[in-house]
């Protein structure tokens, strides 16, 4: 792992600027090359270059690296202090120093304003941590609340043991939707869900925080997805959300959680079409994105993509468009590697829509890792609608061997996959397009059409899922001679519910 690459990934321009001062802040002289080699690897690692190989070989590189690391463990030590949601636990490391000192009148006292401010935020983890403290002061101060502390901290100790044990839970759920989006499977093993809720029963006599309930919710849409009941998960969790909101708004320092919250309810509106609520609940993402650092840090690009998604879909797909090239033009944002892979493949299927395929043609060039790659790292279905979008650019400069090539390709690595309900019409739009490829002239719209009878399948209820519908509003274009976003938007208001 490369520290300061990972660090550096997390920086806005303020934080580098800010660090640069704090670099220099001892030595401002000497300290001039550790600035100079800090902004070059800035920029390398922003921008996904190789480091330059004007420093590398000199003497004492590595150790200016290793003086670098080290102030940025300093810095974000500090900078961790200074956070809303590290306050608690800096202000306890306050009143360990004055407990070393002896000073337990002052170290009580703020104990108490602590464990004032624990219980009112539901926070098991610093009250027990304020009661282990009280420990290390009853010897020599206040030892007639010894009982009292005594009784409160095995409490605290019962409700500490369940709130772990339900994460370690909480672990192996999301675990198990991991394999689950790699393997591409449907059903879901075991009975999780009904430990889920024999877990909620052991809750039930303990105060839920609000980041239990978060799990919670977390747990019924590991479920859902997985079984791709999209509509069931939205009737689960809106009244769910209803019912807990108000404890996320109520409390301090709670907004990467609310923020988690409100993402989880755009996405599930998104998958079941409901793009007015979708976009309710990412305005309340964008909101709190303008009001914590780091909620901005973590939800820019997802908050981007999901709004692309629903402005397609609006008949605003130009500024889809726009929005992505300034991503990837300007590296505005940062994201990791997989929030860079799907933001590259919905850029690439937007060009298909609007058929300018040389675009995205340039880009998929560029995406070149083994199928085993993106299997692991993106899941079956992403690597799946890769490919098909691979098919429409060949198609569309003649290639139509290797067209072929991707398709059987598709129906041979997903073969198992594939034979589930839940991808009856995946496999069967896979084997029409391959007839179309074949013999353009012996397949009609009536034919594509009929896929939904033949397997009796609801149209509405198969394009719950908009990637579905791209595809078939693509292959209806081809078949009818009309322009694909056009075709795209006739289809999409045709089957909302």
């Amino acid at each position: 792992m490369d520290f300061i690459k990972e660090v550096v990934l997390t920086f806005s321009e303020y934080d580098k600027e800010e660090f640069i001062h704090f670099l220099a802040r001892k030595r401002p002289v000497a300290a001039r090359k550790d600035v100079e080699v800090f902004k070059i690897l800035y920029t390398s690692y922003l921008n996904d270059n190789k480091i330059g190989n004007q420093f590398k070989g000199q003497q004492n590189y590595h150790a200016v690296r290793k003086r670098i690391a080290k102030e940025l463990e300093n810095y974000l030590m500090l900078k961790s202090a200074k956070l809303k949601r590290f306050q608690k636990e800096s202000r306890l490391m306050m009143v360990q120093y004055f407990i070393n000192l002896n000073k337990y009148e002052i170290a009580w006292e703020l104990l108490l304003k602590e464990e004032k401010e624990a219980l009112q935020s539901k926070n098991t983890f610093i009250n027990v941590l304020v009661q282990r403290m009280k420990l290390q002061i009853l010897p020599y101060y206040a030892s007639n609340e010894f009982e009292d502390t005594q009784q409160k901290l095995l409490k605290l100790q019962k409700e500490q043991l369940i709130e772990d044990q339900f994460q370690l839970y909480f672990i192996q759920v999301q675990s198990e939707l991991k394999n689950k989006l790699i393997d591409g499977e449907v059903s879901f093993a075991g009975n999780l869900i009904k430990e889920t809720l024999a877990k909620y029963e052991l809750l039930k006599d303990v105060a839920l925080s609000p980041k239990t309930h978060l799990k919670i919710v977390e747990i019924i849409r590991t479920e859902f997805l997985i079984s791709r009941k999209h509509y069931l998960l939205v009737n689960a969790l809106s009244e769910y959300y209803q019912n807990i909101v108000y404890q996320f708004t109520s409390k301090l320092n709670l907004e990467p959680e609310l923020a988690r919250l409100e993402y989880i309810m755009a996405h599930a509106y998104f998958h079941i079409r409901n793009f007015e609520k979708a976009n309710i609940h990412l305005t309340n993402v964008y909101e709190l994105m303008k009001k914590n650092e780091d909620v901005k840090a973590t939800y820019l690009v997802r908050h981007l993509s999901l709004d692309c998604s629903i402005k397609v879909f609006s008949g605003q797909i130009e500024k889809a468009i726009e929005e992505h090239e300034k991503y990837f033009n300007t590296k505005s944002y940062k994201s990791s590697e997989k929030e860079h892979h799907n933001l590259s493949l919905n850029l690439v299927a937007y060009y298909c829509t609007v058929e300018d395929f040389s675009k995205a043609n340039r880009i998929l060039i560029y995406m070149n890792k083994s199928a085993a790659y993106y299997q692991k790292n993106m899941g079956r279905e992403w690597l799946i609608r890769k490919d098909m979008i691979r098919v429409i650019t060949q198609l569309e400069i003649g290639n139509i061997e290797m067209c072929l090539g991707i398709l059987k390709g598709i129906k041979k690595q997903h073969k198992e996959m594939l034979k589930a309900d839940e991808y009856r019409f995946a496999i069967n739009f896979v084997d029409f397009v391959i007839a179309f490829l074949n013999d353009p002239l012996k397949v009609s719209l009536k034919d594509l059409d009929e896929l939904f009878t033949k397997f009796n399948l609801s149209k509405a209820k198969i394009f719950e899922d908009p990637k579905l519908l791209s595809f078939y509003s693509w292959m209806k274009s081809r078949l009818i001679n009309k322009k694909i976003y056009t075709v795209l938007l006739e289809e999409y208001n045709h089957t909302s519910i």
